[in-house]
């Protein structure tokens, strides 16, 4: 099950780290105010309790204050405040919640034995995260579970083609009610942090297109936030990944492959390589799955192959994801998500993400999906 941490990290990959951080820091013009979080952690008795900031422009929190408590769990923590935005509140080496300083006082129950159940109070817009989040769970397991038999019904020869049609169908009914879960929230949704925190979120889940235009128009209704103004910078330019790496030597990259042992991009030399990145948890990386295992068995004894990189954090869910979908070449990961090697040498900025290089090490093409793979590489292996 995905975390609030986790979602978050991955959000944070989709923006620039300081680019506009001068030039919005003139859009403020709110009066600084103090904002108080208090309440009661449950079972947590003797732990340090931390506040944090989660700044838009930067993936690290910045703890702003703390407490250690006691056996009533109560505490009162505060901040300087400038201007909306979301914070962290979590117990160290524990379980951690997100809030949004839409009001000046925020109260909170957590009980850290079931972080799930926590209430929030005196905050609209943590509380529509919260649900947000809630009802996206369940969704994202159904489509995920539905994902994995169809791609077990597509390579499964015995099934006729009427039992792989109704997992098929399932399929793509559990993504639509992902999607529409999505849609219905940016579309309703008044708070332009929540808007934010949400379109991170939905950017795996709903189209390209879909995604730069909800952008466009939240950033149009919200010109001085921060974080979307940042967000439309992204998907301004999102269409580029990769492009820097363009008829250049590829980076060096060397991560553990399954069993654990270091294993070098640069070993591959002398090959046509195909440098899929990837995780277990994106769901569009999933569904393009099949069309690279499909180019690997036609193109693999013409000196072409793949190494798989990914951006997994758990190794059970990337090496179950690695046989669930047939996926037979070098596979290497950090498991460190998006803190992963790899996102910093190609400047990953979102997931699926690939690029072809020759044998003399030079990256010849990019971001290869559905049927641009095939073709590119009929051309390219002549």
């Amino acid at each position: 099950m995905l975390r609030y941490p986790t979602i978050l990290r991955a959000i944070k990959q989709l923006l620039y780290t300081g680019m506009l951080l001068a030039g919005l820091a003139a859009c403020n013009t709110q009066q600084e105010r103090i904002l108080t979080v208090e309440g009661e952690v449950k079972n947590a008795a003797g732990k340090k309790l931390m506040l944090a900031e989660l700044p838009y422009a930067s993936s690290n929190r910045i703890v702003i204050d703390s407490v250690t408590l006691d056996s009533s769990g109560m505490f009162r923590l505060q901040s300087v405040q400038s201007q909306e935005n979301m914070y962290q509140l979590f117990v160290v080496n524990g379980p951690g919640i997100l809030l949004i300083n839409d009001a000046d006082q925020i109260t909170v129950q957590l009980n850290a034995s079931d972080p799930g159940n926590y209430q929030t109070s005196g905050s609209p817009a943590s509380a529509s995260i919260k649900a947000l989040y809630e009802q996206f769970t369940p969704l994202y397991q159904r489509a995920q579970q539905a994902q994995e038999k169809a791609q077990a019904a597509e390579q499964d020869r015995s099934l006729g083609d009427s039992l792989r049609s109704v997992t098929l169908q399932a399929r793509d009914a559990a993504q639509s009610a992902l999607r529409q879960h999505f849609m219905q929230y940016l579309q309703t949704e008044q708070n332009p942090t929540a808007l934010y925190f949400a379109l991170g979120m939905a950017r795996q889940f709903v189209t390209p297109a879909y995604w730069n235009a909800q952008v466009q128009e939240t950033a149009r209704r919200y010109p001085v936030h921060p974080g979307l103004a940042l967000l439309k910078v992204r998907a301004a330019t999102a269409s580029e990944q990769g492009s820097h790496l363009l008829n250049k030597p590829v980076p060096e990259l060397v991560l553990p492959d399954t069993s654990g042992k270091p294993f070098a991009l640069s070993s591959l030399r002398g090959r046509w390589v195909l440098v899929d990145c990837w995780a277990s948890w994106c769901q569009p990386c999933r569904q393009e799955n099949p069309n690279i295992v499909k180019a690997w068995r036609q193109y693999n004894k013409r000196n072409f192959t793949i190494l798989g990189v990914s951006l997994d954090k758990d190794r059970n869910n990337w090496r179950n994801a690695i046989a669930t979908d047939s996926l037979t070449w070098q596979h290497v990961s950090d498991l460190k998500f998006w803190d992963s090697q790899a996102a910093t040498t190609f400047d990953i900025q979102s997931l699926p993400f690939n690029m072809l290089v020759d044998p003399k090490g030079i990256v010849r093409a990019i971001n290869l999906r559905d049927s641009l793979l095939p073709a590119t590489l009929q051309q390219m292996l002549r």
